[in-house]
């Protein structure tokens, strides 16, 4: 099998994700842009004594790290025996799901999510 491969950064590839669907370069569902448009505006609110979340890179980096070393499980890719690139839209909700955690007890933020998306973007792999 030929071995894991990512070309840039995980992490900037979901901010440059997040920038552009807030920018609109990005087409994407409503409910999509405001989710993303939440995260930033969570971001900003990081030290904030109200708000006891915080974004741990080296979680969410870890994560997505994990991803890569995962074969795809379906279609041509995974008759070439090649592994999971995470797109950029995969880049950034993973990087959400598992890099919010709480800032003194370290338990993740999200620990239930809905997930729909249309056909060839990776459903199978991720259930």
């Amino acid at each position: 099998m030929a071995g894991p491969r990512t070309e840039s950064d995980p992490l900037e590839r979901a901010r440059a994700y997040a920038r552009g669907v807030l920018s609109r370069q990005i087409d994407v569902a409503e409910v999509t842009r405001l989710a993303i448009q939440r995260d930033e505006n969570d971001l900003r609110r990081v030290g904030d004594p109200d708000f006891p979340w915080i974004f741990d890179e080296a979680r969410a980096r870890r994560f997505l790290d994990f991803l890569t070393l995962l074969p795809h499980v379906k279609g041509p890719k995974a008759n070439r025996d090649e592994f999971l690139d995470p797109e950029p839209h995969q880049c950034w909700f993973y990087s959400r799901l598992f890099g919010w955690v709480h800032g003194e007890t370290g338990f993740r933020r999200f620990n239930r999510v809905h997930r729909e998306m249309p056909r060839g973007n990776g459903k199978s792999f991720e259930a």
